[in-house]
């Protein structure tokens, strides 16, 4: 049985209220939660859409149509790369291994500035995967 993965991104920003989250003493260091311009993946909802779907290679035996959530926390670093990816809520361990290596080698992201600078930003992703039998 076959399945074709459809995905539906719901972008749920974790914000609070522009106080710095500090990992370390050094301002370079901050991980801010909301700040004046966003992060965004090159080619906006669409692009990460393409990019998702094309990255991650799933195949499972559902049974039946099953619409899921999983949720992703994630650093944008000033450079625009990801670091600290973890899957707070996944679908299957083989699943959320495979999501984590496409955001692993994903492209660089606009980066989030604060007074024309840029910070580091912490994310929090909900994207609801649709899986559909390509037999039905």
């Amino acid at each position: 049985m076959k399945f074709t993965l459809i995905l539906v991104f719901v972008f749920i920003f974790s914000f609070a209220k522009a106080q710095p989250k500090e990992m370390i003493g050094n301002d370079d260091m901050k991980i801010y939660t909301a700040v004046e311009r966003e992060p965004e993946f090159h080619g906006g909802l669409e692009g990460f859409h393409r990019y998702i779907y094309n990255h991650v290679h799933y195949r499972a035996k559902l049974g039946d149509d099953l619409k899921t959530r999983l949720y992703i926390e994630m650093i944008i670093e000033k450079d625009g790369t990801l670091s600290h990816i973890k899957i707070l809520k996944g679908i299957s361990k083989e699943f959320d291994r495979q999501v984590v290596i496409a955001l692993k080698k994903c492209p660089k992201w606009q980066l989030g500035v604060i007074n024309d600078r840029p910070v580091r930003v912490r994310y929090i992703l909900p994207i609801i995967f649709e899986f559909h039998d390509e037999d039905n």
